[in-house]
Protein backbone atom coordinates (compact mmCIF):
# COMPACT_ATOMS: atom_id res chain seq x y z
CA UNK A 1 0.00 0.00 0.00
CA UNK A 2 0.95 3.65 0.09
CA UNK A 3 2.62 3.34 3.52
CA UNK A 4 5.44 1.38 1.88
CA UNK A 5 6.11 4.24 -0.53
CA UNK A 6 6.77 6.77 2.26
CA UNK A 7 10.25 7.33 3.71
CA UNK A 8 11.12 6.16 7.22
CA UNK A 9 9.16 7.96 9.95
CA UNK A 10 11.02 11.08 11.16
CA UNK A 11 11.61 11.68 14.89
CA UNK A 12 8.69 13.51 16.50
CA UNK A 13 6.16 12.30 13.89
CA UNK A 14 3.33 9.76 13.95
CA UNK A 15 2.00 7.96 10.86
CA UNK A 16 -1.77 7.90 10.26
CA UNK A 17 -3.89 5.92 7.80
CA UNK A 18 -7.24 7.38 6.70
CA UNK A 19 -9.74 5.14 4.90
CA UNK A 20 -12.47 6.85 2.92
CA UNK A 21 -15.93 5.70 1.84
CA UNK A 22 -15.89 4.19 -1.71
CA UNK A 23 -16.96 7.20 -3.79
CA UNK A 24 -14.15 9.40 -2.37
CA UNK A 25 -10.73 9.60 -3.99
CA UNK A 26 -9.00 12.59 -2.37
CA UNK A 27 -5.81 14.25 -3.53
CA UNK A 28 -2.87 15.10 -1.24
CA UNK A 29 -4.10 18.71 -1.29
CA UNK A 30 -7.48 17.57 0.05
CA UNK A 31 -5.73 15.69 2.87
CA UNK A 32 -3.71 18.78 3.83
CA UNK A 33 -6.82 20.97 3.80
CA UNK A 34 -8.94 18.45 5.74
CA UNK A 35 -6.22 17.89 8.37
CA UNK A 36 -6.51 21.54 9.50
CA UNK A 37 -2.85 21.29 10.58
CA UNK A 38 -0.20 23.89 9.80
CA UNK A 39 2.01 22.78 6.89
CA UNK A 40 5.11 22.49 9.09
CA UNK A 41 3.27 19.90 11.24
CA UNK A 42 2.78 17.55 8.28
CA UNK A 43 5.26 15.18 6.70
CA UNK A 44 4.99 13.08 3.54
CA UNK A 45 1.54 12.09 2.25
CA UNK A 46 0.67 9.11 0.05
CA UNK A 47 -2.78 8.59 -1.48
CA UNK A 48 -4.02 5.39 -3.13
CA UNK A 49 -7.40 3.77 -3.89
CA UNK A 50 -9.65 5.21 -1.22
CA UNK A 51 -7.07 5.68 1.53
CA UNK A 52 -4.30 8.03 2.52
CA UNK A 53 -1.22 7.67 4.70
CA UNK A 54 0.36 10.77 6.22
CA UNK A 55 2.89 11.78 8.84
CA UNK A 56 1.97 14.39 11.45
CA UNK A 57 3.90 15.82 14.42
CA UNK A 58 2.83 14.16 17.66
CA UNK A 59 1.95 17.57 19.14
CA UNK A 60 -0.73 17.95 16.42
CA UNK A 61 -1.94 14.33 16.55
CA UNK A 62 -5.20 14.78 18.48
CA UNK A 63 -6.41 17.79 16.48
CA UNK A 64 -5.42 16.31 13.11
CA UNK A 65 -6.99 12.96 13.94
CA UNK A 66 -10.26 14.62 14.96
CA UNK A 67 -10.33 16.78 11.81
CA UNK A 68 -9.65 13.83 9.48
CA UNK A 69 -12.19 11.63 11.28
CA UNK A 70 -14.95 13.80 9.76
CA UNK A 71 -13.92 12.50 6.32
CA UNK A 72 -13.00 8.88 7.00
CA UNK A 73 -11.80 6.30 9.46
CA UNK A 74 -8.44 7.30 11.02
CA UNK A 75 -5.94 4.94 12.60
CA UNK A 76 -2.41 5.42 13.96
CA UNK A 77 -0.18 2.90 12.19
CA UNK A 78 3.34 3.84 13.30
CA UNK A 79 5.09 5.61 16.19
CA UNK A 80 8.74 6.32 16.79
CA UNK A 81 10.25 4.66 19.83
CA UNK A 82 13.50 5.72 21.55
CA UNK A 83 15.68 3.89 24.03
CA UNK A 84 15.46 5.00 27.66
CA UNK A 85 18.36 3.90 29.87
CA UNK A 86 17.75 3.34 33.58
CA UNK A 87 20.64 2.89 36.01
CA UNK A 88 19.03 -0.18 37.57
CA UNK A 89 19.51 -3.83 36.75
CA UNK A 90 19.28 -7.36 38.07
CA UNK A 91 21.88 -6.80 40.79
CA UNK A 92 19.60 -4.07 42.19
CA UNK A 93 16.67 -6.51 42.39
CA UNK A 94 14.82 -5.16 39.35
CA UNK A 95 12.20 -7.51 37.93
CA UNK A 96 10.07 -7.24 34.82
CA UNK A 97 6.93 -6.73 36.93
CA UNK A 98 8.49 -3.90 38.94
CA UNK A 99 9.84 -2.28 35.78
CA UNK A 100 6.46 -2.39 34.01
CA UNK A 101 4.71 -1.03 37.11
CA UNK A 102 7.10 1.93 37.42
CA UNK A 103 6.82 2.73 33.70
CA UNK A 104 3.02 2.56 33.74
CA UNK A 105 2.95 4.94 36.73
CA UNK A 106 5.18 7.29 34.71
CA UNK A 107 2.75 7.22 31.77
CA UNK A 108 4.76 5.06 29.34
CA UNK A 109 2.21 2.94 27.57
CA UNK A 110 2.47 0.94 25.38
CA UNK A 111 6.08 -0.07 25.85
CA UNK A 112 8.54 -1.10 23.20
CA UNK A 113 11.30 -3.67 23.63
CA UNK A 114 13.15 -3.90 26.91
CA UNK A 115 16.39 -5.41 28.10
CA UNK A 116 17.19 -5.82 31.79
CA UNK A 117 20.95 -6.09 32.19
CA UNK A 118 22.97 -6.66 35.32
CA UNK A 119 23.78 -2.98 35.93
CA UNK A 120 21.35 -1.06 33.71
CA UNK A 121 18.08 -1.48 31.81
CA UNK A 122 17.02 -0.29 28.36
CA UNK A 123 13.35 0.29 27.53
CA UNK A 124 11.69 1.42 24.30
CA UNK A 125 9.36 4.37 24.96
CA UNK A 126 7.30 6.34 22.46
CA UNK A 127 9.02 9.46 21.21
CA UNK A 128 5.98 11.56 22.19
CA UNK A 129 6.07 10.37 25.82
CA UNK A 130 9.77 10.11 26.54
CA UNK A 131 10.38 13.56 28.09
CA UNK A 132 7.41 13.28 30.49
CA UNK A 133 8.40 9.73 31.44
CA UNK A 134 11.99 10.88 32.16
CA UNK A 135 10.79 13.68 34.41
CA UNK A 136 8.49 11.34 36.33
CA UNK A 137 11.09 8.57 36.69
CA UNK A 138 13.77 11.04 37.82
CA UNK A 139 11.71 11.63 40.97
CA UNK A 140 11.04 7.94 41.66
CA UNK A 141 13.01 5.32 43.51
CA UNK A 142 12.75 1.66 42.59
CA UNK A 143 13.82 -0.85 45.23
CA UNK A 144 15.29 2.07 47.19
CA UNK A 145 17.56 3.26 44.38
CA UNK A 146 17.36 6.36 42.21
CA UNK A 147 16.51 5.56 38.60
CA UNK A 148 18.61 8.21 36.75
CA UNK A 149 16.80 7.97 33.37
CA UNK A 150 18.77 8.91 30.26
CA UNK A 151 17.43 9.14 26.70
CA UNK A 152 19.77 7.55 24.18
CA UNK A 153 20.31 9.41 20.89
CA UNK A 154 18.27 8.21 17.90
CA UNK A 155 19.89 5.26 16.16
CA UNK A 156 21.88 4.12 19.19
CA UNK A 157 21.12 1.12 21.36
CA UNK A 158 20.74 -2.57 20.58
CA UNK A 159 18.59 -2.30 17.45
CA UNK A 160 15.08 -0.87 17.08
CA UNK A 161 13.33 0.17 20.31
CA UNK A 162 9.83 -0.64 19.03
CA UNK A 163 8.36 -4.04 19.87
CA UNK A 164 7.75 -6.15 16.80
CA UNK A 165 6.01 -9.50 17.28
CA UNK A 166 7.73 -12.59 15.91
CA UNK A 167 6.95 -13.18 12.28
CA UNK A 168 6.12 -9.51 11.66
CA UNK A 169 7.74 -8.00 8.58
CA UNK A 170 10.77 -5.82 9.42
CA UNK A 171 10.15 -2.06 9.30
Amino acid sequence: MAANSLPRLAPGFVRLRVQFAPPRHPTPGDIVRWSEAPPEALGPIAVAAGEAVLDVRHAQLAATRAALARHGQVRVIDWNYRWLRLDLGRIHGLTVGRLRSALQQAGASPLGRYSIGNHYTLVGVRDAQIEAVCQCLAQQRINGRAVHPTVLPPGSGPGPAAYEPRGAPPS
